[in-house]
């Protein structure tokens, strides 16, 4: 089946994936902190891939999962706005 609920879980395991590469290229500091978080996401995607769950677990369990990828896109994208940002006040100093 390629819509419905299959379909959405294989899009959250690829925002996963997608998440996970970009944090192995931060720094050491910044890469545990992401890795961490995303190991939990991976422990949730699992049980809603190979468990039979009620409808209700299963969309408690992948909003769960959508909020804690939205805090890690969130994290990525200041962190990067932060690196982009540091070259341009020192020019001007």
């Amino acid at each position: 089946m390629f819509f419905g609920f299959d379909r959405k879980v294989r899009k959250l395991r690829k925002k996963w994936c997608k998440f996970r590469l970009k944090a192995l290229k931060k720094n050491r500091e910044e890469r545990k902190v992401l890795l961490d978080m995303l190991d939990n996401i991976e422990q949730q995607l699992r049980t809603i891939e190979e468990q039979e769950l009620t409808r209700f677990d299963r969309s408690h369990i992948s909003d769960e999962i959508e909020k804690s990828l939205e805090n890690i896109e969130r994290a990525l994208k200041s962190k990067k706005e932060k690196e982009e940002k540091l070259p341009e006040i020192s020019e001007y100093e």
